[in-house]
């Protein structure tokens, strides 16, 4: 009779009989030999066969790259990588390689080894550019650019390196081409005014002509916000001024720091929204000039665009009601008229204005809101 084998004894046995197979598929595998080029020569490799072997059966004298500092002083000599190399034109600096029959491998000097650092990343500010001329300007985003600043963890230096530029916001300038269609824009600074809003409201309805009031916030109080609800009920157009234009010195916002540009923008807006009912619009004119780069750059985020004009009537300086009355005279198809409703005594304007319109109307003029005509832009 047989004896039974116990079913673990036969386990182990499978293993044994597996490893000794395995160790002798390695003996064979190491007894073979296998040649490799090294720098265009020959060489033929037995046991182990990796880049270690083949850089001493070679011979070649190839001397490591140093450990260094980012800032690239040495900290250690030799202790860099020991080679480069490049084995079928795949680069490595592994030592443990492992190769094949007919393998082509090219063997230089290691290279220097630079210490390890942690990064932090922080923002680099965009700009601001304005592209162009024109007395309608909008406005594009910028990006920021990113500014990664390295530690080094062994020597503690740090250096500073922008790894992606920033991207300027930008300003668009242009003027409005009705192509010879006569349409104009009034507009008013300054107010509102209880005298002479309502004054020239008046000779606005008698001309069926539609205009733009660039309010100063500071004035929307008391009757100054009946007037420019009036003016909205009207059908016209309700626009910031700045909040407070006697803050401004009659200069522009580049006297004021940016986080006052901007509550001069946004105080604007409340004040009119507490006297509208709803959000005034975002198309705004601040201080006696042109938004400069700096200005634009602080508040562009803030409003849909900033309305220049083509025609200044001049009525800041108190000219003569004639002198208005020329100027009024001398638009042009597309033309975006400035003049004031408040600020001081305005009843030159009031009567230059009174005297043109129904002249402007008879050549064919029509007269249309700062939105009306930004779409000819």
């Amino acid at each position: 009779m047989f004896q039974r084998i116990p079913l673990v004894a036969i386990v182990v046995a499978a293993v044994v009989l597996l490893g000794v197979i395995l160790f002798a598929g390695r003996l064979c595998s190491q007894a073979a030999s296998i040649t490799v080029s090294v720098n265009g020569t020959n060489y033929t490799l037995r046991g182990d066969k990796n880049l270690e072997v083949a850089i001493k059966e070679s011979g070649l004298p190839v001397n490591p790259g140093d450990f260094i500092s980012l800032q690239g002083n040495i900290i250690e000599r030799s202790a860099g990588y020991p080679f480069y190399a490049t084995v079928n034109g795949k680069e490595t600096v592994d030592p443990q390689y492992r190769l094949h029959e007919g393998d082509v491998i090219t063997l230089t000097d290691g290279h220097d080894r630079v210490e390890e650092y942690d990064v932090e990343e922080s923002p680099v500010p965009y700009g601001m550019r304005i592209t162009s001329l024109g007395s309608i300007h909008t406005f594009v985003a910028g990006t920021d650019g990113v500014l990664e600043t390295r530690t080094g963890r062994t020597t503690g230096e740090v250096i500073e390196k922008q790894t992606v530029d920033p991207e300027d916001a930008h300003e668009n300038r242009a003027d409005p081409d009705t192509k010879g269609e006569k349409i104009i824009a009034l507009t008013f600074d300054g107010g509102p005014s209880t005298k002479y809003t309502r004054e020239i409201l008046e000779i606005l309805a008698q001309n069926d002509a539609k205009a733009t009031f660039f309010c100063v916030g500071a004035y929307v109080v008391d009757e100054g916000v009946d007037v420019v609800r009036e003016a909205a009920e009207q059908g016209h157009q309700i626009c910031t001024h700045s909040y407070d234009d006697a803050k401004l010195g009659n200069t522009d916002m580049n006297a004021l720091s940016a986080e006052e540009q901007r509550s001069q923008v946004t105080d604007g807006y409340a004040a009119l929204a507490n006297a509208l009912g709803y959000e005034p619009s975002h198309v705004v004119r601040l201080g006696v000039t042109d938004m400069s780069e700096w200005v634009a750059l602080n508040v562009f985020d803030l409003i849909d665009a900033e309305a220049g004009w083509t025609v200044d009537t001049g009525d800041w300086i108190y000219m003569e009601e004639d002198d208005i009355y020329d100027v009024l005279m001398s638009v042009q198809p597309g033309s975006i008229v400035r003049m004031h409703d408040g600020g001081g005594d305005q009843s030159t304007t009031v009567a230059a204005l009174k005297r043109a319109l129904p002249k402007l109307a008879k050549e064919g003029y029509s007269f249309v809101t700062i939105d009306e005509i930004m779409k000819y832009t």
